[in-house]
């Protein structure tokens, strides 16, 4: 049953990483730093961090709770599933509202579109895999956003439905 719960964990996972990638490579919103004008052109990923929890819990914590594994096995376990998580890879934003992702040899393409006060940046509107990226600053040259994803499911197969959030930090340059 273990490895049924753990199975379920990774699947979720790495489903949350795709879309927390592609979605965060469109990502590019400004605290009134900036402009649409300053958005359009090639960016590159040049750093990421993210931290994961689970109803509030560190997942190394959760997995330790709620899955009984060791801290060692629940560190080893986040390894294996989140070494690769990191965002890398290049976003162009085009001016005519759609954009071009490449992450790890993988293409995205959909829409953008940046809020009238610059604040909030949102990517394909409208389809499931609408995102909304809040971008901390904007200039012509370098952007840092942030971006979170929730999923909600029975992780452990407890009956009671589990929050799993994904919260990254990227900075990107042109």
């Amino acid at each position: 049953m273990k490895r049924l719960n753990l199975f379920r964990v990774s699947a979720i996972l790495l489903g949350l990483t795709f879309l927390t990638l592609t979605s965060c490579d469109k990502d590019n919103d400004t605290n009134g730093n900036g402009s649409s004008d300053e958005l359009i052109g090639k960016w590159t990923i040049t750093s990421s961090t993210y931290e994961i929890t689970v109803n509030g819990d560190n997942i190394i914590q959760y997995l330790m709770e709620a899955m009984g594994l060791t801290e060692t096995e629940a560190e080893e376990f986040a390894e294996f599933f989140f070494s690769d998580m990191g965002a890398t890879g290049t976003i162009e934003f085009k001016s005519d509202g759609t954009y071009v992702a490449i992450s790890d040899g993988e293409t995205d393409e959909g829409t953008w579109v940046l809020s009238s006060d610059n604040k909030t940046l949102t990517m394909d509107k409208g389809t499931e895999y609408e995102a909304a990226i809040a971008v901390i600053s904007l200039t012509s040259t370098k952007a840092v956003m942030e971006f979170t994803q929730t999923e909600t499911d029975d992780l452990d197969e407890d009956g009671t439905p589990d929050t799993m959030e994904i919260f990254m930090h990227l900075e990107l340059s042109k």
